[in-house]
């Protein structure tokens, strides 16, 4: 809370236009007594509190690839190289155009 009042509530423009707050659903962010989520509610402030999806689903990811045999993330390692090359993404890209 310290870095949030000092970092972003200092600044008058933020404080009063602040409707919204975005985060991965951890306990420290939406906490019914200590998250930033309740801390910020004690001091008065109204807003949105959103939980995004993509941020907690990309943590999802993160954490399961870890559970994955490895024969199988060096597969998925070696599609997601072959898609990093602009070239390739344009022949998949056509590819898809004809099947479609």
């Amino acid at each position: 809370m310290e870095i949030v009042e000092d970092k972003l509530l200092k600044n008058e423009n933020i404080k009063k236009n602040l409707v919204g707050f975005s985060h991965d659903n951890g306990s420290s962010l939406t906490g019914e007594h200590k998250g930033m989520s309740a801390l910020l509610k004690s001091q008065g402030f109204k807003f949105f509190d959103l939980y995004d999806p993509c941020h907690g689903l990309d943590l999802s990811i993160k954490h399961s690839i870890k559970e994955l045999p490895p024969n199988l993330v060096q597969f998925l390692q070696g599609i997601s190289n072959h898609f990093l090359l602009l070239r390739k993404k344009l022949h998949y890209v056509e590819f898809r155009k004809k099947i479609l």
